[in-house]
């Protein structure tokens, strides 16, 4: 069954089929998709605890991009609300998708971030950006259950900002006036307390084939 109550899209574990999520129903897009194995620790029913709640990872997009690949975890915390673990080139950070009120201060627009070079503030906070993608989203696949849909063809602009541990992310996607805002922190996966991930021969043996297929 569907464990939460904000999950849009699930992928089966069996067939991959994406399914729509509606009123608590599954309803086939007539769409498929696999993520592969790569060397990350995580899966889905890897648990541990964020500031000070129990989560359970119960979803993934993976992206596929020029220079790699880069995981978003669905997190679902013990209170039932979501979170992403973002993981990158074995770096972590754990955000939320923040109200759209929740910065008074106008973001720059997406064509005038440059990396290392672009300041704002946003929440008392001046940032710095520290990576920009723009990637067809036909290269994202997923796993598991997704408080959002996986779209058919769209290009993402993103751009991960980082002020010390404060970490924010900024998607451009939607074309709207402001971007949505992801905001947590860069953590390690050591201060998480995790348990249920891939041994390291799990990793090494199954690493770049497609999930499912050995």
């Amino acid at each position: 069954g569907i464990r939460s109550a904000t999950a849009v899209t699930a992928v089966c574990g069996y067939c991959h089929s994406v399914l729509l999520v509606n009123q608590n129903k599954l309803l086939q897009s007539g769409r498929h998709s696999a993520v592969l194995n790569d060397l990350s620790p995580l899966q889905i029913g890897t648990t541990g605890k964020w500031q000070g709640k129990s989560f359970i990872l119960i979803g993934r997009i993976q992206v596929h991009y020029e220079a790699g690949l880069w995981n978003e975890w669905h997190a679902l915390l013990e209170d039932g609300s979501s979170a992403w673990l973002s993981e990158t080139n074995d770096r972590f950070a754990f955000t939320r998708l923040q109200p759209a009120s929740a910065g008074e201060e106008k973001l720059p627009e997406f064509s005038s971030l440059k990396v290392g070079k672009t300041f704002f503030k946003y929440q008392s906070r001046r940032y710095a950006v520290a990576d920009i993608h723009k990637t067809s989203r036909g290269r994202y696949v997923a796993e598991g259950e997704l408080p959002v849909s996986l779209p058919n063809s769209e290009t993402a602009l993103v751009a991960d900002c980082r002020n010390g541990l404060s970490f924010i992310t900024l998607d451009y996607s939607s074309g709207q006036q402001q971007p949505e805002v992801f905001a947590g922190r860069g953590v390690t996966l050591k201060s998480l307390k995790l348990q249920n991930t891939r041994r390291k021969e799990q990793i090494r043996s199954q690493a770049g084939y497609v999930k499912g297929s050995t």
